[in-house]
């Protein structure tokens, strides 16, 4: 069973990995231009609520974000030895997420993917006749 879970949970990782990388990127190197801004139709205390509201929430979710791809990273090594089903089924809909997931066109179909192999029934009972971890 764990050639069928193999491809899967390398997606998991490799975009788990990209998806860290990212967020961290964003928190630290990341920020709002005010250049970009000035083609907007705005007067300056718009822009300014605009670029406060950015900055905070950008911060907030890019923590989130790179906490949900360390889960990730986690569950597609634990699905590879056939541990944590539900960890698992969990990763596979985060890396579908737009916002949590670094390139979501091509986390949907590994998403997809993993979740067709976990629950096929051999996988599945495969995953129950493991040892808790």
């Amino acid at each position: 069973m764990e050639s069928k879970v193999m491809g899967p949970s390398i997606g998991l990782i490799v975009f788990g990995i990209l998806g860290v990388l990212t967020g961290l990127w964003g928190l630290f190197a990341g920020g709002i231009d005010p250049e970009m801004l000035n083609d907007l139709d705005m007067d300056e205390e718009q822009k300014e609520i605009l670029i406060k509201a950015l900055e905070g929430g950008g911060g907030v979710m890019n923590v989130v974000a790179i906490a949900a791809n360390a889960f990730m990273i986690w569950a597609g090594f634990q699905m590879m030895k056939l541990r944590a089903w539900t960890a698992a089924v969990i990763a596979n809909v985060i890396v579908m997420v737009p916002c949590l997931s670094c390139c979501c066109v091509f986390g949907l179909p590994i998403g997809i993917w993993g979740l067709v192999v976990l629950f096929n029934k051999d996988v599945k009972n495969a995953f129950e006749g493991q040892a808790p971890m």
